[in-house]
């Protein structure tokens, strides 16, 4: 459409920032969503909101919202994120309608499981591609609340899934990864 060459290049995460480490009692929690109220009716929270699901919610703007009685706070601190994804037995995640469908993973999943978590996401065209079958996902509020009882049920399973997520990233999706594939390009140029 552009008429020329375009070259997508994904999301990826801060070695330096999110890395493997000790968990905090301050975030420990069953259930973590991350995620300001940006955009009316974030399908994750609601979803576990009308499913009954308790979770531990940090993000600005819910104080209008059903979610907002499971607030913990507005803001976890940049260098406090990757403590807080490892702190979660699940990280919930979920991306605006046009990330979704278009295939703009978050960086999110790139963050939690560089830190040694696990993320149960939406379903994102080509999740896949980029995590094998480390990122569980759902598509409905029934499938969200079935994938947290089968990941919560088994801690064996979170930690293949969290170890084996976090050595694709490592391997495929740092800062690093990124820098050297854009160089790659330019000397092609």
């Amino acid at each position: 459409e552009l008429g020329r060459v375009v070259h997508f290049l994904p999301q990826a995460t801060d070695a330096d920032t999110f890395h493997i480490g000790p968990r905090d009692v301050d975030f420990e929690a069953p259930v973590l969503y991350v995620g300001i109220a940006r955009w009316p009716n974030r399908r994750a929270p609601r979803w576990m909101t009308q499913n009954g699901r308790r979770f531990h919610l940090y993000g600005r703007n819910w104080d209008d919202f059903p979610e907002g009685k499971f607030v913990r706070g507005n803001y976890i601190d940049n260098r406090d994120l990757a403590s807080a994804y490892r702190s979660a037995a699940v990280v919930v995640a979920d991306h605006h309608g046009s990330m979704r469908s278009e295939g703009f993973a978050a960086n999110r999943l790139f963050d939690v499981l560089a830190s040694g978590g696990l993320v149960l996401s939406d379903d994102v065209a080509g999740l896949q591609e980029l995590f094998d079958d480390t990122v569980p996902t759902y598509s409905t509020a029934d499938e969200l609340e079935s994938q947290l009882r089968v990941l919560l049920a088994d801690k064996a399973l979170r930690r293949r899934l969290a170890g084996a997520g976090r050595e694709i990233v490592q391997a495929r999706h740092t800062l690093d990864h990124r820098a050297a594939e854009i160089l790659t390009l330019l000397d092609a140029l």
